[in-house]
């Protein structure tokens, strides 16, 4: 398979900017969250090259819309062989009209050999967005520190489970997880993520995946604090189980 131009001509994935989003957010070439303008032009695509710590790239923000949600892409990790040699291009998104996709950052023409793979590890995420609080005001997220944080504490520096008694960590890319090997509990440490202000910490949820347990009723969850176990309150304002539940960006 010939390509005249790759990064032109070629695409993994597309977000569709039908609603007409107007900020985009990324990882730029030196590794650093960027965010800019849509590019508003028909014609040509806008190339933006990507850096290689687990990039990400975002669509947020319509000023028009009440209720809407934005959209993100992050890369845990790729493989790229091209002619049957590894490849270490990188990845770019084209920015045209309201629209992002997802390309390699290769402007050239490229031929593709039997035996060639593109492997992508990645998350697409949909993120906050606007709505109206009960105030009747209407709030949009004029940011995409959302999907950075994701990138840090599930990419970069994964939230991460350790076995101490009756468990076993089994194997998850990316949410923690473990098994009871006894079937009626099981004590594990939690560490990892990103660094969180202590005042924010009750707006950020972090999830363990729990099995292996005998019975499916409610299951009891406990912290160690100062060496003793007490209750963990599990229902915070963002559980949808919640009576008080407040709308919130996530």
């Amino acid at each position: 398979m010939v390509i005249d131009n790759f990064r032109e001509d070629f695409s993994f994935y597309t977000m569709a900017g039908m609603q007409t989003y107007r900020k985009v957010g990324y990882l730029n070439k030196n590794n650093t969250p960027a965010i800019k303008d849509v590019n508003e032009r028909e014609g040509k695509p806008f190339p933006i090259p990507l850096g290689d710590e687990c990039p990400y790239f975002s669509l947020f923000y319509i000023p028009e819309s009440k209720e809407y949600s934005n959209l993100s892409f992050l890369i845990y990790d790729s493989e790229i062989i091209i002619g049957g040699q590894k490849s270490d291009a990188g990845f770019a998104v084209m920015d045209e009209n309201y629209s992002l996709r997802l390309t390699l950052n290769i402007d050239k023409k490229v031929t593709l050999q039997t035996g060639d793979k593109i492997t992508i590890y990645a998350i697409i995420m949909p993120w906050g967005g606007g709505y109206v609080t009960d105030d009747d005001v209407l709030y949009h997220p004029m940011d995409d520190l959302n999907v950075q944080n994701v990138r840090l504490n599930t990419l970069l520096n994964p939230f991460k489970a350790t076995a101490l008694e009756n468990c076993e960590v089994t194997d998850s890319v990316f949410l923690p997880r473990v098994r009871s090997t006894n079937g009626k509990n099981a004590t594990f440490k939690v560490s990892g993520g990103c660094d969180i202000d202590p005042e924010k910490a009750d707006t950020v949820n972090v999830t363990v995946r729990a099995d292996g347990f005998d019975s499916i009723a409610k299951l009891k969850v406990e912290e160690l604090v100062d060496g003793s176990w007490v209750i963990y309150d599990v229902s915070s304002q963002n559980n949808p189980d919640s009576s008080n539940r407040q709308r919130r960006t996530i």
